[in-house]
């Protein structure tokens, strides 16, 4: 018996290295058949201006570095720790939706969890394997509104939920742990123009805007989709070969460095403490566009993809102003906007203005320049003195602006001298 045992011992052995063995050679076979087909992907030098494209063609009216922006952030789920999440804020109909689903389309299933509600505890419960995926949520009412939910934020932040609960079960009262893994990315919606404080810092900000010439780009998408004039045929460029090209990234996992890391830091003014959150969402960033394009990057001595400048120049203009309004070096445009039409009314009537009266001098729709008088009001801005929510609003200017065209990050070409490349 005992001999028997010492025999199938060194057996089981051998079985499982060559079962290993056989394995590794699927996933090389696997992930040289993905290559082939996302091939025109993976070696372009510039990976965004395929998916502008390709969403152009897919009948994108809206703006493509906001669908760039949410890629990126999804692609993030390769890198290891720092998971990019998003929140995609905006009026009603004004695309949040149709930008997110867009997106979604260039991604397999696995990457992500897409729901539509969760209640407050659900999260802790969950049974499936989130670990480098992203919950996708429809509307962040969903997962618990503006007040925000705080296992969420745990998980976000700390790449684990633990949960201690007493249930009542047919033996009377017992303690029960749950626990969930990460990391974890969520990418969700929202039409308020403020969250809870600590959801805010634990998210990048894209804001969506129902500006008339929006609207008009989304009426031109939508004939040429139903006017059948939309190409149909996209030789070079299909969405099965994006989401070969997701899965190849997913079957070589490679870690990744940004040897200018410290130079960026450095470069970085201590604005606001919440810049402890958002550099890692920024390297985390870089370092996805370094994956993207990692048949075109250099590798250490350790075999680690080297992050290029060119990394940099690509990831910058995508997140230059969302980083700075987060922390108010910069306010967004409509916020700008309408604080400067408030004081020209005001300077010229010597009255404080209403909402009627802005959106007559800047000839937007009367719901985009309420949410951007509401916006400027939760900034500071712009300060309404009426109280009573009955009546006509009573506007007059609050902080100072910032100066126009302040930034947070340093530019590409400051950033290259700074390195002395």
């Amino acid at each position: 018996m005992n001999e028997s045992k010492a025999f199938i011992t060194p057996t089981s052995s051998v079985d499982a290295y060559v079962s290993c063995s056989i394995s590794e050679e699927q996933d090389a076979t696997q992930s040289d058949d993905l290559l082939k087909q996302c091939e025109h992907i993976a070696t372009s030098e510039n990976i965004f201006s395929l998916l502008d494209i390709s969403l152009r063609d897919d009948g994108f009216g809206g703006n493509t570095e906001n669908a760039s922006v949410a890629y990126l952030a999804m692609t993030s789920r390769l890198g290891g720790q720092d998971l990019v999440s998003l929140v995609i804020q905006g009026p009603a109909s004004a695309g949040k939706s149709y930008l997110l689903n867009s997106t979604l389309k260039y991604f397999p299933e696995e990457a992500y969890e897409a729901i539509s509600d969760m209640s407050p505890t659900a999260l802790s419960r969950w049974k499936k394997d989130l670990r480098n995926r992203f919950i996708i949520c429809q509307e962040i009412n969903g997962i618990g509104g503006p007040q925000g939910n705080p296992h969420v934020r745990t998980l976000l932040t700390e790449n684990r939920l633990s949960r201690i609960v007493t249930e009542g079960t047919k033996n009377g009262l017992e303690v029960r742990e749950y626990n969930v893994e990460g990391p974890v990315g969520l990418i969700t919606t929202t039409t308020e123009t403020k969250l809870h404080h600590e959801d805010q810092t634990r998210y990048l900000s894209i804001t969506l805007e129902a500006r008339r010439s929006d609207i008009r780009s989304g009426l031109d998408a939508t004939a040429q989709r139903y006017s059948g004039s939309q190409a149909s045929v996209r030789d070079a460029n299909t969405l099965d070969d994006w989401i070969a090209f997701q899965r190849w990234l997913s079957s070589t996992p490679d870690e990744v460095v940004v040897p200018f890391a410290p130079e960026l830091a450095g470069m970085i003014p201590e604005q606001a403490p919440r810049l402890n959150r958002d550099l890692p969402k920024l390297y985390s960033l870089i370092s996805a566009s370094a994956r993207m394009h990692k048949l075109n990057r250099e590798r250490d001595g350790e075999g680690r993809i080297m992050a290029s400048l060119e990394d940099y120049k690509l990831v910058y203009p995508l997140v230059a102003n969302i980083l700075a309004e987060s922390v108010d070096v910069t306010v967004p445009d409509h916020v700008r906007k309408v604080v400067k039409a408030v004081k020209h009314l005001r300077d010229t009537n010597r009255l404080a203005p209403n909402n009627r009266q802005v959106e007559a001098h800047l000839g937007e729709p009367r719901s985009t320049v309420s949410r951007w008088v509401q916006h400027a009001c939760d900034l500071g801005y712009l300060v309404n003195q009426e109280t009573n929510s009955g009546r006509p609003s009573s506007l007059i200017t609050g902080y100072e602006l910032p100066e126009e065209g302040g930034a947070l990050l340093p530019s590409p070409e400051e950033l290259e001298a700074a390195v002395g490349h």
